[in-house]
């Protein structure tokens, strides 16, 4: 090994070199730490509130994304049986028990997913396509025609406890179902009820629609029709179990993985757990053609 002998006025040079690199180097660290401490002090003391103004939206929007306010309430109608309902300011659930499907929008978008728990089948529409595959196939009855109000009235449902907007539509005849023998019934007039419960608009058309109403200033809570000659208030569309929730889990509007995507779904799609039972009860009535019993 080799080493090279450095004249001492040139190691005097590198020395001051190095211990001024070695100075300066400190001296920007400690000017840089003396900076950070003073911003430090100046959010802390001079500024007691900007530290709360840069956490409260992350607070916000962690909450939001984990739970909602909004309400959950069920519904008894002649037409579609029994509903169950989830609904707030950016989403919607509707639940058919009867007739076994599931509706889900959410904003922003308001794409409709529709899926069938029982056959693990799923299928998409638009908002603009809610309505017409809505309405009714099934062509037994034809009751429950709500097109153009006449009027409309602040009300109490007392059942509800809550203060609403009755609409007043047109009667109707309303036409015999199939094993029906007596002679058709007249409403003379419909009363719909209508309550706030989301400042979405989207929110109040979807249950509307579901009701083949038109929009309403809230949800559709209730109708009645008034029959005659007896001049008696029939129910056609009864809300129970009305309540509030601060907490209701975003998990309740998540589209359910699994299931087969359809391509399209026609209007058959919402009653299509309903086939093995009307095959059974036409079974019994020995109707159509024979054929041997599903085991």
């Amino acid at each position: 090994m080799k080493f090279v002998q450095v004249a001492p006025s040139k190691l005097r040079v590198i020395i001051n070199y190095v211990d001024g690199l070695f100075s300066s180097t400190l001296y920007c660290l400690v000017f840089s730490l003396l900076v950070f401490a003073s911003l430090v002090f100046a959010s802390l003391v001079l500024y007691p509130n900007s530290q709360a103004a840069w956490a409260a939206p992350v607070s916000n929007k962690t909450n939001k994304s984990t739970t909602y306010k909004g309400w959950t309430f069920s519904q008894q109608t002649t037409t579609g049986g029994n509903l169950n309902f989830v609904v707030t300011d950016d989403a919607i659930k509707i639940e058919s028990i009867t007739c076994g499907f599931t509706m889900i929008a959410r904003a922003p978008d308001w794409n409709i997913c529709i899926f069938r728990p029982e056959t693990k089948e799923m299928g998409f529409l638009k908002l603009s396509q809610w309505h017409a595959w809505n309405v009714s196939t099934v062509g037994a009855t034809d009751e429950c025609t709500l097109e153009k109000a006449i009027s409309k009235r602040a009300v109490n449902v007392k059942d509800l406890n809550v203060k609403a907007t009755q609409y007043l539509f047109p009667g109707e005849r309303i036409t015999n179902t199939i094993l029906q023998t007596e002679k058709p019934t007249l409403i003379s007039n419909y009363y719909v009820d209508a309550y706030q419960l989301s400042k979405a608009p989207q929110v109040t058309a979807l249950q509307c629609q579901l009701h083949n109403c038109p929009v309403l200033d809230g949800i559709l809570i209730r109708c009645l029709g008034r029959e005659q000659p007896i001049n008696r208030l029939k129910w056609f569309i009864h809300t129970t179990k009305l309540q509030s929730s601060n907490s209701i889990p975003a998990s309740t509007f998540a589209i359910p993985k699994g299931y087969t995507v359809l391509k399209s779904i026609n209007k058959q799609f919402k009653f299509k757990g309903m086939a093995g039972a009307i095959d059974e009860f036409g079974d019994m009535l020995d109707l159509g053609k024979g054929r041997a019993r599903r085991k």
